[in-house]
């Protein structure tokens, strides 16, 4: 029986993150002060007293927000970073949906009140941005990963590098159409002149975890 061979790519994957919404204006520019002559001095007058605005988070009203996050990013936002998140701001509930980029694009587009948006290449994000679906200024460049081959435990692998990885009866590899990581995976084999032999034998995952499992 041929073994199977899997093949998780991520290749520099540029994660980004940014809020939803609908950017602002920036605000016009101040004219420029004009140069008062002197005047008589005066009392000041007193300054009306005010309460400020209480924020929602400040008062510890109940929040609910909504992530959507590359799959890659799963098992970190559930395991890791959303209980650290909600024991600091316990009145805050994080719910998370985590699929492709592309996949997320697309259903924010199509409606998705996401509260913060996670991609996994800046080709989704940009996009989002064009269509004034994102606050631009939110952008921020966080985190890459590197591109790593994995075999079952306790094989021994047919192929031994990326050059060789043809050797593998079967390639689990992301869909080069709409998953940021197959999208690298095959500029990657492209530039190693294999490309044509790693799809003849891949097998598409829609994202990251698919093609882990």
């Amino acid at each position: 029986m041929k073994k199977f061979f899997s093949v998780l790519l991520a290749a520099l994957m540029l994660f980004t993150v940014a809020g939803c919404g609908a950017s602002e204006p920036a605000p016009a520019p101040a004219e420029p002060a004009q140069e008062a002559a002197p005047a008589e001095p005066a009392e000041p007058a007193p300054a009306p007293e005010s309460e400020p605005a209480e924020e929602p988070a400040a008062s510890g009203e109940p929040v609910t927000i909504l992530v959507a996050a590359a799959a890659s990013l799963e098992y970190s936002y559930k395991d890791e970073l959303i209980p650290m998140f909600t024991e600091k701001y316990p009145w805050i509930t994080v719910e998370g949906t985590y699929d492709s980029s592309g996949k997320l694009q697309t259903q924010i587009e199509e409606g998705l009140e996401a509260d913060v948006f996670m991609s996994a290449a800046t080709k989704q994000m940009n996009a989002l941005k064009d269509e004034s679906l994102i606050d631009a200024d939110s952008i921020v460049d966080l985190l890459e990963n590197k591109i790593v081959l994995i075999a079952p435990a306790g094989s021994e692998p047919a192929a031994k590098s990326f050059e060789t990885v043809t050797d593998a009866a079967t390639i689990a590899v992301g869909d080069p159409e709409s998953v940021p990581v197959g999208q690298y995976s095959k500029e990657a084999f492209t530039n190693l002149g294999i490309w044509d032999a790693v799809s003849a034998k891949a097998s598409l995952g829609t994202n990251v975890t698919e093609v882990l499992n």
